[in-house]
């Protein structure tokens, strides 16, 4: 029992750390940079939500179909909107109304509807990926968990940082043979991941019904022959998806560097 809580229960547990906290960390980082960005309001700033305008109604639509999958009826869909009157919060491009039920699995659906916008966001990348580039994101971290190791941080963001220098040398050698399809593909990437950060009030909402699940999958782990099928589709997920986060992380400092360069714009006219 001893060496099943070692071996299968802990490896899940960092890996679904892996899973959860880093793209729930870099949303945070997303946000608020584009919080900034929204709040200075030059020409420049304006001309930039345009330029992400399919990325905020990505965003959006990962909310609503959060909210469809859930069970809630969506009672206001708008994908992007510049200066409305009726718009929820200030600064805000677009928005969702929705019902959501009550008790535990409200709690739940209100986290998988603020989390939308990640998990819908990064199948919308993979997707992408696949019909546009021709080639899957993938990574070699699986093997860490077929070999029994369980691998640190350090590993991981090593792991991760190899996976995207030789996924990005592959594009740039298809972009020859890809044509037109590799620059759509990055500027669809780049505008999706630049939106698929987490507000505050999205943040709030969702810690309950996160905590729900993680204790949920903490339950399902104990039972032997369950447990391994849930560490087993855990260490399927991620590596599919945590090539998506370097790829915010990536929309984090581009984001960063057009909010310097706004900043310096503005100083000087």
């Amino acid at each position: 029992m001893s060496e099943y809580l070692v071996n299968t229960v802990g490896r899940t547990l960092w890996t679904g750390t892996l899973l959860i906290g880093v793209p729930l960390v870099v949303a945070r980082l997303l946000h608020r940079i584009s919080d900034k960005i929204r709040s200075i309001g030059c020409c420049y700033g304006r001309a930039y939500w345009y330029f992400v305008a399919i990325g905020v109604a990505c965003h959006e639509t990962g909310h609503a179909v959060g909210a469809w999958i859930t069970g809630n009826r969506v009672l206001e869909f708008v994908p992007f909107a510049i200066d409305r009157e009726d718009a929820p919060y200030p600064n805000v491009l677009g928005w969702v109304r929705h019902t959501i039920g009550r008790g535990a699995w409200g709690e739940v659906s209100k986290a998988i509807i603020c989390t939308g916008p990640i998990w819908f966001g990064s199948i919308v990348i993979l997707l992408l990926t696949r019909f546009l580039v021709g080639q899957e994101m993938n990574t070699s971290y699986y093997d860490y968990f077929m070999k029994g190791e369980l691998p640190g941080l350090f590993s991981y963001l090593a792991a991760c940082l190899r996976c995207a220098i030789l996924f990005c040398c592959e594009i740039a050698g298809g972009a020859l043979f890809s044509g037109w399809k590799i620059f759509v593909w990055a500027y669809l990437v780049f505008c999706i991941a630049s939106e698929m950060g987490m507000s505050d009030v999205d943040f709030n909402l969702a810690r309950k019904g996160l905590a729900l699940i993680i204790g949920s999958v903490l339950v399902l782990l104990f039972i032997p022959f369950i447990g391994k099928w849930v560490a087993i589709v855990v260490a399927v997920l991620l590596p599919k998806f945590f090539i998506v986060y370097v790829l915010m992380m990536l929309a984090v400092l581009i984001n960063t560097g057009f909010l310097f360069l706004e900043k310096f714009i503005v100083r000087i006219t």
